[in-house]
């Protein structure tokens, strides 16, 4: 069955956390994402405090620190001419410190809460192309490798000729089945 109001390409932290709050308001969600779950990649991995007050609102900050990730309450800043400048990390309401989670932690803890939350998460899909009703952004093609690629996309608003098909094979944790492949699509105007 495809019952989805807005599909999310892109399953890192800012569409993770996009599905998440999403699908915590009632939204029906899709989230995809081409990578495997949990996987690292490149990023500075400090998170300033607006990030941290984030994380803390949404009830993920003390999952971070569970997971072992260090405080930061001092920084250095190193400047050309030699000069270096200490900072205090002043604690505010709801940032007791700064956080530099690694990546494939961060991102895991998004993509499980949004999961909790009723994301269906399809992991290790690429979207291959937008599927197209009148004027109008309907749903992505995605596949999943070497699968062939089928449909996903909301009741009732499949193009003509698209199969309306959708395994929902997401585990507790927020991971697709590996058999999986489809397309996604949105309705009521909600990307």
């Amino acid at each position: 069955m495809n019952d989805f109001d807005v599909v999310v390409v892109g399953g890192r932290v800012a569409g993770a956390s996009t599905a998440m709050l999403l699908a915590r308001a009632g939204v029906r969600v899709a989230l995809v994402d081409r990578g495997t779950y949990g996987s690292d990649t490149l990023s500075t991995h400090g998170l300033m405090r607006a990030g941290v007050l984030q994380l803390h609102r949404w009830g993920l900050l003390d999952d971070v620190v569970a997971e072992g990730t260090p405080a930061i309450r001092r920084t250095k800043f190193h400047y050309a001419h030699g000069e270096t400048t200490v900072v205090d990390i002043r604690p505010s309401p709801g940032v007791p410190a700064l956080y530099a989670p690694r990546r494939y932690l961060l991102d895991r803890l998004l993509v499980d809460a949004a999961a909790r939350a009723g994301t269906v998460v399809l992991h290790e899909h690429t979207v291959t192309s937008l599927l197209r009703e009148r004027d109008r952004v309907a749903g992505v093609r995605a596949r999943r490798t070497p699968s062939r690629a089928s449909s996903l996309c909301p009741s009732r608003s499949c193009p003509t000729g698209s199969p309306q098909r959708h395994r929902r094979d997401v585990s507790t944790a927020g991971r697709a089945s590996p058999a999986t492949s489809a397309e996604a699509g949105g309705r009521g105007g909600r990307w």
